[in-house]
């Protein structure tokens, strides 16, 4: 889980990594603040998920409208030439 860097990193039972998180990267989920599709990929990806969740991750996510291959793309490429290249190679 990744949380705004003035965030208290101390949650029972999960792993909260801190980084910065633009306007434009949040949506809600039932009210609830959550990062956009395109972030939550590009981040699993940097963190290391196994590249075939990822790349199922971005073909799902093209087929329901959640997120175009442009988006996907440009939010990889703030993480890393590898999570670009796997992103890449999924689209």
């Amino acid at each position: 889980m990744t949380v705004p860097r003035t965030a208290s990193r101390r949650r029972k039972g999960l792993r909260l990594h801190t980084n910065r998180i633009g306007r434009e990267e949040i949506t809600h989920y039932d009210s609830l603040p959550v990062t956009t599709v395109p972030r939550t990929i590009a981040d699993v990806a940097l963190e290391g998920l196994a590249e075939e969740l990822v790349e199922q991750a971005v073909r799902e996510a093209v087929q329901k409208g959640l997120a175009t291959p442009p988006v996907l793309l440009a939010a990889a490429q703030t993480r890393s030439p590898r999570v670009t290249r796997l992103i890449a190679r999924a689209l």
